[in-house]
């Protein structure tokens, strides 16, 4: 198959349509200068949007930055550009990726692009599969990088680097080497020119293997995702989980840790068997620290995944008005949805009802010291901070609990209280349901 051929079906696999915008992150390199060629033969009719970030690490920079925009005007095409001034200390090419891809989204969201597309290919591929293998990554480290990953786009991912060279050879096209590439501190320059050559010995195919190893194991984690999603109620309730064999348990749990971090990449084995020993605790409180500045406690039989400072820095937020649909407050999710009276059965642990006049004058707030409720079940008013501790709420997290204000009293304290004085008077009616998002 040609390899414009073979780069239109990869686009059907990522879900292009014809008429999407789509970025394109071009480094000048022989990667992102052929994905850009390739877009542009596409027959798609797409609006591509041509960016570089501009890493100011070598002489050449500069240049890299000209030729890409050179390759823009010359096809007509959108170029922006962004120049940054290169980290010091830390991993530098972990730091510099992170900028790179937080410049790609602020790019997409500025165009309102459908995706944004990386010139990751096969060799990627296989270097991240023995970076992930080597830290003890678990099935989802193992299957690599996704073609498609809602707004990524990988349309390379399957084309061997040799495969895009000889293809830039052909059609004459100008690109850059750039010179770290061949600096082997780097941990994916030492597999590229150092271990693979060695892999070729032994099996000259050795890269479709590992490219449908990760691919296998990409369904894999996909099953155990489906299964794993299953549990995945908060607050969570360790009990339910006992039992289960390892694979689910374990993408259960890092589940729950990529919700509090964002992403799993930092996850090990070996810190996935201390959250097995954590929550096979029969009692008392325990808390052991994650990567990425994540502390996972078990309280019972309850575990909670938080982000250091998390909480405090959400201190004095405020949600003026509740509309109909999705409402986020903190890491609180508020959704009101129009139903009939007959439909709703109360629970005041996660919903209740309001009439629909009501809906726009609630206010939703932090807890403040000497808050007070008037609760079913008890004559006079109870205090917040008393319903905490019975509830065995920690102090961090009291801080961006919701507070359900009508006027001046407070009329819902989600999972603890309700207030008596809280009465639905009209029809039709609006639930309002609380989830926590870790």
């Amino acid at each position: 198959m040609e390899t414009i051929d073979r780069f239109n079906e990869n686009l059907k696999l990522c879900g292009i349509k014809e008429g999407q915008i789509v970025v394109l992150g071009v480094s000048g390199g022989a990667d992102s200068v052929t994905m850009l060629d390739l877009f542009i033969k596409t027959n798609s009719n797409l609006k591509l949007i041509v960016a570089h970030m501009n890493h100011g690490l070598r002489e050449e920079s500069a240049k890299d930055e000209q030729l890409v925009k050179f390759i823009a005007d010359k096809n007509n095409l959108e170029f922006v550009s962004k120049k940054i001034t290169p980290p010091k200390g830390g991993n530098l090419e972990e730091e510099l990726r992170l900028k790179r891809r937080e410049f790609l989204l602020v790019v997409a969201a500025e165009w309102k692009a459908n995706f944004v597309a990386l010139a990751h290919n096969a060799n990627d591929q296989a270097e991240t599969f023995f970076l992930n293998s080597l830290r003890g990554s678990g099935p989802a480290g193992l299957g690599g990088m996704k073609i498609a990953d809602q707004l990524i786009i990988r349309p390379l991912l399957n084309f061997e680097r040799q495969e895009i060279i000889d293809y830039a050879e052909t059609n004459h096209l100008a690109w850059h080497e750039d010179a770290t590439n061949k600096d082997t501190t780097y941990k994916r320059n030492y597999l590229r020119h150092k271990v693979f050559p060695l892999f070729s010995e032994v099996n000259p195919s050795w890269l479709e293997a590992i490219f449908r190893t990760t691919a296998l194991q990409r369904l894999i984690d996909d099953h155990l995702k489906t299964e794993a999603e299953k549990y995945l109620v908060i607050p969570f309730d360790v009990k339910t989980v006992h039992g289960l064999n390892k694979p689910v348990l374990y993408e259960i749990l890092g589940l729950l840790y990529e919700k509090a971090k964002g992403s799993r990449k930092d996850l090990t084995l070996q810190n996935l068997s201390d959250l097995e020993k954590l929550i096979s605790l029969t009692s008392g409180t325990k808390s052991i620290a994650l990567p990425g500045n994540i502390t996972a406690t078990r309280r019972y039989n309850n575990l909670d995944f938080m982000l250091k400072m998390k909480y405090s820095s959400y201190s004095s937020v405020v949600l003026e008005k509740l509309e109909i649909g999705e409402n986020f407050f903190s890491h609180w999710k508020v959704i009101a949805e129009r139903i009939e009276i007959s439909q709703f059965r109360a629970n005041s642990r996660y919903s209740i009802a309001v009439d629909a006049e009501t809906l726009p004058k609630l206010k939703v707030r932090n807890w403040k010291a000497g808050d007070k409720i008037q609760p079913f079940g008890i004559t006079g008013s109870k205090k917040l901070q008393d319903l905490f501790v019975d509830a065995k709420i920690v102090k961090d997290k009291r801080n961006t609990w919701p507070i359900f204000q009508l006027g001046k009293e407070i009329v819902w304290v989600p999972r603890l209280a309700i207030s008596r004085n809280f009465i639905l008077k009209k029809s039709p009616t609006v639930k309002l349901t609380i989830e926590e998002i870790l």
